[in-house]
Formats: structure tokens, C-alpha cells, sequence
């Protein structure tokens, strides 16, 4: 039996792709025949339900204070408290920040464990320069004292592992996608029995953050303001800014045409009919290490726009939507040409899709890094 802890920051439903995904693992790995997956991670509002086939082990740390939650003393505190016989075999720990995770690394270092990492798109040029000084101190220290003691760094996308190479001296990199929790199946069934609209819904889906650029696509659908479609944002709003995306909304008349629903819950009735209400799904981030939203459309049949900042070049070679330059002259003509596009082509592009991320399912993803975890266990 193969013991492994999947160690992260949290993995409440507004903290966006990285809690589905590591959900979406345990979920994977519990149908594997000897593994024992535990998640570990911070104690948050609405933690994403995992729904197992057999038993995961869920641990919940809690710090009151606010110095405690910033140095992570109840983490250290756990981990004073695991037993030999409960230690893992494997220490899987999921992104680089914030600091409470390096309570992780050392104690696999100190026990001897193999250490596993996926960054989550930590090392990204984006990320690396959001506070850049902090993660600058951080990156110093990870270089001198924890990276070489990585057994194995786990690359969602060739995105991934180019951040990973540009970062770190002669890693060991295995690509392992993230995988879909979706219920796609209750998706296309609720597209099959809704009423026929003369409007179409393009969907962004995500947190409203500076990286995800909602205010970019709202500026880019105004200008474009294509006949008969309307724009949905849904996500929770982490920086506040919502307000003043909208108040662009009502000053250019389009308030009818472009609506924020606020944030929904993973794999809810309002999620599954958000995805079942929606013709295209876009996704104009700056940067994004896998961008889950657009495999979980693709698996729902629906067409897709990602930007080239997103690991997605398979649209082109799928012919499942556009992929397209980051800039808002792209945008817009996509935009345009969504518009000039025909339901039946719309739908022939998602079905091209769903095929195109078969490769994605939670147990497929699983196999292949429980077939790492091995493997490093062998060296």
C-alpha cells in the first residue's frame, strides 16, 4: 500500500481551478488498487465535496490568528503529531505558496520522503511577478535549500514545463494533465432538453482576477456587440473588482446583454446549467498553466476561445473553437466571427471537443501519476 498525502493551501470551491483538481486526483487515485490518498490542506469556508470510490482521508488544519494562518504554526503542530506508522510514502505538496507549505517540505526532508510537486502555475513569469519581491526571497530559498530534494515536478501542460525548466537546474518533469471532475454526461443532457433561444450565451467562468482579463472581455464584447448573443461572467470576485467591470457595462448601454451571476459551487445544479445554457465558453487569460474551464467545456460538447497565454494549442489541430492572440483586435474580430457562425457548426466544434479530452478523465489522469509515484519509489 502506497501511502500519499496531497498537500495544499486549500481547496475551497472559490479558490478556482487548482481545488478541482487536486479533488479531481484523490477522486482518481481512490479507484486505484493500492494507494491511500490523504488531502491535507487549510481549513476554508466551502471545501470542494471529494467524491470517492473508496476512502480519502481528509485533514482540515485550522489557525485562529491571523500570525498563526501566516507561519502555519497549527500545521507544525500536526506534524509533530504524525505517528511513524502514519507517515506517507510520498509527500505530494500542490503549488509553492504561501509559506505554510514549506512546514511540508521539511518534514519530508527530514523523514526522508519523497517530495513531489506540482506548482500549480506558481513559476510562471506572471506569478513569479505578482509581489515579485516576496517571491524573489522565497525562490532563493527553495533554490538553496528544497528543489534539488525534489524527487519528481509534475507539469500540467508543456506550458508548465517550460516555467519548470526556465526556474530549476536539471529537474525531473513528468507531464500529468489535469484532470475533469465535471459531470459532462447531466450537462449534455440538460443542452438536449433546453428550449431553443434567439440568443446565444458566450460564458467566461472563473475567478475575477487581473490574470483572467474579465475586464479585457468586456471591453472587447462591447466593441463588438455581436447581434443576438450575450455575455455571462460567473466566479467569484477575489480583488474587488466586479463593480467597476459592470459599471463600464451600464455606461455603454449593454446591460441587458451582459450579466454577472456572481460565483456558483463545483459541480452544481447552477454550474451544470451555466454549461448547459452556454454556446462558446472563453477564457482570455494573460497566463494559465492548464486552464480547466476550457477541458470541462470541451467535455460538455461546447466550442471554446482561449488565448495563446493558455496551454490549449489543440483547439487548431481539434478544430474545437478558436485559439487566438492576446490582444483585443484578436478578441474582438473572434468575437465577430462567433457571431457570423451557424448553431450546426457551433455544435459540430463541440463535439469535436469532447473527444479531443477523453485523455482527461479522473481515473486516466490518476493511472498515470500513480505510475510516477512508483516510479520514484523504485529509484
Amino acid at each position: 500500500m502506497i501511502k500519499v498525502w496531497l498537500v495544499a493551501d486549500n481547496i475551497d470551491e472559490s479558490s478556482g481551478g487548482p481545488p478541482r483538481s487536486i479533488s479531481g486526483l484523490a477522486e482518481g487515485l481512490s479507484m486505484i488498487d493500492g494507494i491511500e490518498v490523504t488531502v491535507i490542506a487549510s481549513a476554508s469556508k466551502r471545501p470542494i465535496k471529494i467524491s470517492a470510490v473508496t476512502v480519502v482521508n481528509q485533514i482540515f488544519i485550522e489557525d485562529r490568528s491571523r500570525l498563526g494562518k501566516f507561519l502555519g504554526f497549527s500545521h507544525v503542530n500536526f506534524l509533530f503529531g504524525v505517528k511513524s506508522d502514519r507517515r506517507p510514502d510520498i509527500v505530494h505538496v500542490n503549488s509553492l505558496w504561501p509559506q505554510t507549505l514549506i512546514w511540508y517540505f521539511i518534514f519530508s526532508v527530514f523523514h526522508r520522503i519523497p517530495i513531489v510537486l506540482s506548482p500549480r502555475g506558481t513559476l510562471s513569469d506572471w506569478a513569479l511577478g505578482y509581489k515579485a519581491w516576496k517571491k524573489k526571497l522565497g525562490m532563493t530559498f527553495y533554490r538553496i535549500f528544497l528543489f534539488r530534494k525534489i524527487k519528481l515536478f509534475v507539469a500540467s501542460s508543456n506550458f508548465e514545463r517550460s516555467d519548470i525548466l526556465k526556474n530549476i537546474k536539471s529537474p525531473n518533469v513528468a507531464i500529468v494533465p489535469n484532470p475533469l471532475r465535471i459531470d459532462a454526461a447531466q450537462v449534455r443532457k440538460l443542452r438536449k432538453k433546453k428550449e431553443r433561444s434567439p440568443v446565444n450565451v458566450m460564458l467566461f467562468l472563473g475567478r475575477i482576477n487581473r490574470i483572467k482579463r474579465v475586464d479585457h472581455l468586456v471591453d472587447c464584447f462591447i466593441k463588438a456587440n455581436p447581434k443576438d448573443w450575450k455575455l455571462v461572467i460567473a466566479g467569484p470576485d477575489e480583488q474587488g473588482s466586479i463593480n467597476t467591470i459592470m459599471d463600464s457595462v451600464t455606461q455603454s448601454d449593454l446591460r441587458s446583454k451582459i450579466v454577472y451571476v456572481g460565483s456558483v459551487a463545483e459541480n452544481s445544479e447552477d454550474k451544470l446549467t451555466l454549461f448547459a445554457n452556454a454556446d462558446v465558453v472563453v477564457l482570455p487569460s494573460y497566463s494559465e498553466n492548464f486552464g480547466i474551464v476550457i477541458a470541462e467545456a470541451l467535455a460538455c460538447g461546447i466550442p471554446v476561445v482561449a488565448t495563446k497565454g493558455t496551454p490549449w494549442e489543440s483547439i487548431i489541430t481539434n478544430n474545437c473553437g478558436w485559439y487566438i492572440d492576446d490582444t483585443q483586435e484578436a478578441l474582438i474580430s473572434t468575437i465577430k466571427e462567433i457571431e457570423n457562425t451557424s448553431k450546426a457548426d457551433l455544435t459540430s466544434m463541440g463535439k469535436r471537443g469532447e473527444r479531443a479530452v477523453f485523455e482527461f478523465q479522473s481515473y486516466a489522469v490518476a493511472k498515470v501519476m500513480a505510475e510516477n509515484y512508483q516510479k520514484i519509489l523504485e529509484i
